[in-house]
């Protein structure tokens, strides 16, 4: 089975984010491309902040870090 996954992403108090301005069209659009495919669609609340604590414990310094050692 193929499908697309979309991240979906909504505020910590499940309201939605401004990016749904820009994500729902493009559900809407790929849905009418793809009409035979399934759309599911990803919370993506916590995936920015994983992602940089990720990349911080893996020894990833931050920009400001960089800058600073000039």
């Amino acid at each position: 089975m193929e499908a697309f996954v979309v991240g979906y992403p909504v505020q910590m108090n499940n309201k939605p984010s401004e990016a749904l301005n820009y994500i729902n069209p493009f559900i809407k659009k790929l849905n009418k491309t793809f009409p035979d495919k399934d759309i599911h669609l990803a919370d993506e609340r916590y995936t920015s902040r994983m992602a940089l604590r990720i990349m911080i414990d893996g020894g990833v310094r931050r920009k400001t870090d960089r800058i600073n050692r000039w």
